[in-house]
């Protein structure tokens, strides 16, 4: 899933492109020259806990939002996995 920019802060020409990866990963590459400290993308966190209160926050989730969480991955993990069952 790409990360959203967000639209408040968000004036083109945008600070970056998505590209998809030879390995099939995907990457970020500069469009300009960035200044120091300056900031390219802002997105709010799906979900905020302790170890402590985890389940339950991830539990207190809508559908929607859960899905978005779940969807975070290490691909290389999940394209392993595909590769043993094959």
């Amino acid at each position: 899933m790409a990360a959203q920019l967000d639209a408040k802060d968000a004036k083109p020409p945008y600070a970056f492109k998505r590209v998809d990866a030879y390995d099939g990963g995907i990457g970020a590459f500069a469009t300009r020259d960035l200044k120091r400290g300056e900031v390219i993308l802002h997105e709010p966190p799906l979900v905020t806990a302790t170890m402590a209160t985890l389940e339950q926050r991830v539990a207190a989730l809508d559908e929607k939002t859960r899905k978005r969480l779940f969807s975070l991955c290490d691909w290389r993990a999940e394209r392993a996995k595909t590769q043993k069952t094959e």
